[in-house]
């Protein structure tokens, strides 16, 4: 499961549902265009502003967004490390907890 498309998929989710419009990327300062989607950084930071997610996943989806890339081979090589289960448990946790958060919050039908 993708972190990005967890978060996608309850941001725009919850827009529709409010009648709200998602943010575009040009709305956003910083971020380049990446396909029409929202970068995973402003997803993690809209959830959090509207209380989707608590701030211990906020904050350490933002981590797990720095080691996302690690899946990569050739980015193990170029940094000399390749991820193993330990590393594997920690982004899983966060995911979870993201989940968790997302559930808690979700609207009533």
């Amino acid at each position: 499961m993708q972190l990005r498309s967890l978060l996608s998929t309850a941001t725009a989710t919850r827009m529709a549902r409010r009648r709200q419009r998602l943010p575009s990327v040009q709305d956003l300062p910083g971020a380049g265009p990446q396909r029409g989607q929202l970068p995973l950084h402003h997803l993690i930071e809209i959830a959090h502003r509207n209380h989707w997610i608590q701030a211990d996943a906020q904050k350490f989806s933002h981590v797990l967004r720095d080691y996302r890339n690690l899946v990569h081979v050739p980015v193990q090589f170029r940094i000399g490390d390749v991820p193993d289960g330990d590393t594997f448990n920690v982004c899983w946790y966060v995911v979870v907890a993201t989940l968790n958060d997302l559930a808690a919050t979700a609207p009533r039908r």
